[in-house]
């Protein structure tokens, strides 16, 4: 899991939105790699791809080595 903090005010995430869309802000700010990230606080909103999973106080991510397997041609 790649992890980069944005640790600025809203109104200044939505005024640098083009840039950290296309990549460009993720440079210069601090930026982690993990296997397994915990997330806890008060009334944390889930969502999975659009579907609201509910409100919990804790969320773990984990990457599960070799859960996906892709195929691709032959060059």
């Amino acid at each position: 899991v790649d992890i980069v903090f944005f640790e600025m005010s809203g109104f200044k995430y939505m005024l640098l939105f083009p840039l950290i869309f296309f990549g460009i802000l993720q440079r210069h700010r601090r930026h982690l790699k993990a296997k397994k990230v915990l997330f806890k606080g008060k009334n944390l909103m889930l969502q999975y791809h659009g579907e609201i999973w509910g409100i919990k106080d804790q969320i773990e991510v984990k990457v599960l080595p070799r859960a996906l397997r892709i195929i691709v041609p032959k060059k």
